[in-house]
């Protein structure tokens, strides 16, 4: 027979997949135009990757979390799409 517990001890899991960003529909390349829309904290990290010398073609922004992301790292992404 099974305890009557509360519901607020039981717990949840959520099976979050590792994934790439360059399979995602909300990742985008990063063009001018894009860059142009992008917060300042993101505009900083764009300069900063440039500057170490990454070309930003190794990079995507998420439209929906609003990152910075590398295109071919796996990541766990409860909001990841497939294209």
């Amino acid at each position: 027979m099974f305890a009557q517990w509360p519901i607020s001890t039981y717990a949840v899991f959520i099976t979050v997949l590792m994934v790439t960003c360059a399979d995602c529909v909300y990742a985008v390349e990063i063009t001018r135009e894009v860059r142009l829309r992008l917060g300042q904290e993101n505009k900083e990290i764009l300069n900063a990757l440039e500057r170490r010398g990454f070309s930003l073609n190794e990079f995507c922004y998420c439209e929906k979390l609003g990152y910075i992301e590398s295109v071919i790292m796996r990541r766990e992404c409860e909001e990841w799409t497939p294209r």
